[in-house]
């Protein structure tokens, strides 16, 4: 799987709703995604994808997972996939298909295993690039903000 990532993308800003007042300078200058984590959600077992600030391209095959990024990001942002709450549209497809077999290869041979899960996180940061936030606590440190949603057995 090949990706340009000069980032991807075209231009994410998260800035105020229309109508609201911007109550703090992040809400006047709007936020941005500057990088993307993904684990277990269709294609990719393990993605990381830094975004460039100003404007991103997602190049590949086929197949490849061009539209699982975007789906991705639609989910983290909105906890919905595929126009629907990501709680009533649970889906087989949604895990990927490697560490879905990986499990049930484990339970089968009596492996004590976790279940499977989806992790999507976006890492957020004031469009403008003042000063960040503080440190989120996510797959690795980062500055910012980070939205994180995952699917995984109870």
């Amino acid at each position: 799987m090949t990706f340009a990532a000069r980032g991807a993308l075209a231009a994410i800003n998260l800035g105020p709703a229309a109508g609201k007042v911007a109550d703090s300078k992040e809400d006047r200058l709007g936020m941005r995604i500057t990088r993307v984590h993904i684990e277990g959600f269709k294609r990719f077992s393990h993605f990381d994808l830094e975004l460039n600030p100003v404007f991103n391209v997602i190049v590949g095959d086929n197949e490849t997972g061009k539209s699982s990024v975007l789906e991705a990001i639609g989910l983290v942002l909105t906890g919905k996939y595929d126009g629907r709450l990501i709680q009533y549209a649970i889906d087989p497809y949604l895990f990927n298909a490697a560490i879905v077999a990986d499990y049930f290869q484990k339970r089968q041979n009596n492996q004590n295993t976790p279940s499977p899960l989806v992790l999507v996180e976006a890492y957020l940061q004031p469009d403008g690039g003042g000063a960040l936030l503080g440190g989120a606590q996510g797959h690795e440190q980062q500055q910012g903000r980070r939205l994180r949603r995952t699917l995984a057995d109870d």
